[in-house]
């Protein structure tokens, strides 16, 4: 029997990953400001209020239910481009990643800790990016992503317990984050809303929900360690995203392009390499016209 901690198991990834290990009939505690997405499942799954500002008010509980893997998905800011350069990211946090490691390093028998990080600690790109890649990010979303990613890193090596950092590549899928490309624009041309983008040239890497959860399990299961890129390596330009989210919704808003909107500081092409991930026995089930189809069918 597994037994997995995920604090931000209300999120996307998180709740998505709850639904997954369920039916693996894993046990599960979720640490998390709200239970919202969630809540349908509270007689399935142990459920703490975050309330505080670490991790260390809830030590008991955490003993008490003994996990045998810790996934660390709460993260506080940088959902949107307005919110990627909130200095708050660091303060609200690396801190409190720390105490959560410091209470895992507590227990008599360590359990693996994986946490969450983003191609945004990547930086500039120009080619798919594997895990070797120098990390140069361009936002206080990326560093202080990467800041985690090494204090966990080294705290993990300092204390002998078995460590993950994983990087998903614009995941998406049903219940993502509404301030999002794919779930604003769906939202939009539902009810027929006019849209303006800018030139929307960017090369982008996305994966469906489903797969990013199943690469998760395989991370589990061969405790595949380091730093991983989950994603497809596949590339798809913005501008046809939204053009094919048009076509399949029948929508009749109107949709323009304005190169004047472009967002300066910002990396082009964005695209991942998952050798490394597809090296353990992982590969993508959901193309993207399906897994398109399944989030549109979500908002139904």
């Amino acid at each position: 029997m597994c037994n997995i901690l995920i604090t931000g198991g209300n999120g996307f990834l998180g709740s998505h990953l709850i639904n997954l290990f369920l039916k693996e009939e894993y046990k599960i505690l979720v640490i998390s400001r709200n239970n919202n997405n969630i809540d349908h499942l509270e007689d399935k799954i142990k459920f703490i209020k975050y309330t505080t500002e670490s991790y260390k008010p809830y030590k008991d509980s955490i003993h008490d239910f003994n996990p045998n893997v810790v996934i660390h998905c709460a993260w506080d800011g940088g959902n949107n481009y307005n919110s990627i350069d909130d200095v708050n990211q660091f303060y609200n946090n690396i801190p409190q990643c720390i105490s959560l490691l410091e209470i895992i390093n507590s227990m008599s028998i360590k359990p693996f800790f994986m946490g969450v990080g983003s191609f945004a600690e990547y930086g500039i790109l120009y080619k798919p990016v594997d895990e070797l890649h120098k990390e140069t990010p361009l936002s206080y979303y990326g560093l202080s992503k990467n800041i985690c990613k090494d204090v966990l890193q080294m705290f993990c090596i300092k204390n002998s317990i078995q460590w993950s950092w994983i990087r998903p590549c614009y995941i998406y899928g049903p219940n993502d984050v509404c301030t999002r490309l794919i779930p604003s624009v769906i939202s939009s041309l539902l009810v027929g809303k006019d849209l303006i983008f800018d030139e929307c040239s960017t090369v982008i890497d996305y994966l469906y929900i489903d797969d990013f959860c199943l690469a998760i399990l395989s991370i589990l299961n061969t405790r595949t360690t380091g730093t991983t890129n989950i994603c497809s390596a596949n590339e798809y330009k913005l501008k046809d995203i939204i053009l094919l989210l048009q076509s399949k919704i029948s929508s009749k808003s109107n949709i323009s392009f304005d190169p004047k909107k472009n967002k300066n500081n910002l990396s082009k092409y964005i695209v991942g390499n998952n050798g490394k991930l597809k090296s353990i026995g992982w590969d993508t089930r959901v193309d993207l016209e399906e897994g398109l189809e399944r989030t549109i069918r979500s908002y139904m």
